[in-house]
């Protein structure tokens, strides 16, 4: 953890000294109440850079690793997954059928809104804001404004770059 990062009261954090299963904050980021951050052992992980902060109630499983950039806020009950269980085999349980891990990369100064989903592989550009209970399941451009369930483009930041 760095200097000055802030875990608020009932939060949960998996996680184990093995380098592949961590949990790294960049300093000044702020866990609010009820978070849940699970690295995902053995070998998944959760990166969260400086100054950012994850809202109440929010959930972070890192199976195939989450990496948080700075400055990136995230509203209270996300759901931010890096795994997915399969289920393209008929003939087998669904508890049987194994998982697939790729991971979420989320960028600089970004607002994930409440209630959001971030599915495995997605990745977020830098500066992107992505709207209350949206759902993303593919790769956000930089700027982008996405909304709705599937998560579509529905506007542009213009700053001005």
């Amino acid at each position: 953890m760095g200097a000055g990062v802030i875990v608020d009261d009932y939060c949960q954090l998996i996680a184990n000294s093995d380098e592949r299963a961590s949990i790294v904050m960049g300093e000044n980021t702020f866990i609010r109440s009820f978070a849940m951050l699970n690295a995902g052992p053995p070998c998944g992980y959760i990166k969260i850079g400086k100054s950012s902060s994850i809202g109440q109630s929010s959930i972070i499983y890192g199976h195939g690793g989450v990496e948080i950039g700075d400055n990136v806020m995230i509203a209270g009950q996300c759901f931010i997954v890096a795994s997915n269980h399969n289920f393209d085999q008929p003939d087998l349980p669904m508890n049987e059928q194994g998982h697939s891990a790729i991971g979420i990369s989320i960028g600089n100064n970004v607002w994930l809104g409440a209630g959001c989903k971030i599915l495995d592989g997605v990745t977020i550009g830098e500066g992107s804001v992505i709207a209350a209970n949206a759902v993303v399941n593919k790769n956000v451009d930089s700027g982008s404004i996405i909304g709705g369930i599937p998560g579509k483009v529905i506007g542009q930041l213009n700053r001005g770059v």
